[in-house]
């Protein structure tokens, strides 16, 4: 591989204030070294990106992922830095960078460390930084998993917000949170008896219960999450560890399995007609929100035969559709599909061929 004869030069600083010694390195010092390097190999330095109070550990930096983009986009041929801790202090994010440039065929160079990923010598180090990141994921994974072990040992539900009718106390664990609890609970109650997911997330809306993300609406998919979610049998979990009676629980056993026991029959093609029929499932949209048709199946009164129906859902987690679409594809109809809106409501058809 050719060695571009163009870069850019990256200048980092974690913070100025208070630095000094051999571990800093001025951001005029960076240039310099940077400078004399390109002048020795002749290679232009099209582009000069300085960061300020900007740490190594943190990847997402503005101007970094600018030169990353350039690298990319064609308009540099590479970076270098005075010094590889000034590109990324951790190997994982060091070899994702890395990997981005050599995917875009530009190249890395630190001066202090004599490093030139276009090199032989450069792709042996860049042999040896994927080993070494592979290490430090398994290290930062297994500590982790001891971590995660242990909050559920201590009956900790691990979760980035507390699920709906819980909340926090000071230590992490779950606490009942009225009225909400109370309102969980007959959700429940009422789909052990048949209750729809929509009609459920009209009870939780009506009762000013909402997601734990804090949106003003519950999709189906979002009720029926919380019916299956063993957490309101008092369990504290994440993944396989699990600890019963972590938290006080907002169902009964009997309650909560008496609500996983209704389910509604899905559209299953039995054979390759009938699953040629179902060919737009994932393609056709609601005209009404957009969001992707579901299906289901009916039976022909006159032949018998099976055939899908496209519908939309009708609720999600950013509101209600304003008009339901359902498209019907029965046998003997050709390549076409005849569409016919939910209730009154014609402009949602949608006609799919």
């Amino acid at each position: 591989m050719s060695k571009p004869r163009k870069a850019d030069g990256y200048i980092r600083v974690s913070r100025r204030a208070g630095r000094e010694g051999e571990s800093f390195i001025a951001p005029e010092v960076q240039r310099k070294k940077i400078a004399d390097w390109a002048k020795l190999h002749e290679v232009e330095i099209v582009q000069w990106w300085e960061e300020i109070d900007q740490s190594g550990a943190k990847l997402e930096r503005p101007m970094f992922q600018q030169a990353l983009a350039r690298c990319e986009a064609g308009e540099t041929g590479g970076i270098i830095v005075a010094r590889l801790d000034r590109f990324a202090r951790s190997a994982v994010d060091a070899l994702s960078s890395i990997r981005r440039l050599t995917d875009a065929g530009a190249r890395l160079v630190s001066v202090e460390d004599n490093f030139d990923g276009s090199t032989p010598m450069g792709r042996f180090a860049i042999g040896i930084l994927t080993l070494i990141a592979e290490l430090e994921l398994e290290r930062i994974k297994g500590g982790w998993e001891i971590a995660v072990s242990e909050a559920v040992g201590r009956g900790i539900h691990i979760s980035a917000k507390p699920p709906t009718g819980y909340t926090r106390d000071e230590e992490g664990r779950l606490r009942r949170d009225e009225p909400a609890a109370s309102v969980i609970a007959k959700a429940f109650r009422k789909r052990a008896t048949g209750a729809s997911w929509a009609e459920l997330a009209r009870f939780l809306e009506e009762h000013d219960v909402y997601p734990p993300a804090g949106n003003k609406y519950w999709s189906k998919a979002g009720v029926s999450a919380l019916i299956k979610n063993p957490v309101y049998l008092g369990q504290a979990r994440s993944g396989k560890v699990v600890k019963e009676g972590a938290h006080e629980p907002l169902v009964t056993r009997a309650e909560f399995d008496a609500a996983q026991a209704t389910k509604k029959s899905v559209f299953r093609p039995r054979d390759g007609s009938l699953a040629s029929q179902a060919m737009l499932g994932g393609l056709a949209r609601c005209a009404g929100c957009g969001h992707t048709l579901k299906i289901t199946g009916n039976t022909d009164r006159k032949s018998g035969g099976r055939y899908p129906v496209y519908y939309c859902v009708g609720r999600y987690a950013t509101g209600p559709c304003p008009a339901r679409a359902n498209v019907r594809r029965s046998r003997g109809l050709g390549s076409r599909a005849r569409a016919r809106p939910v209730r009154e409501q014609p402009e949602a058809a949608l006609a799919a061929r």
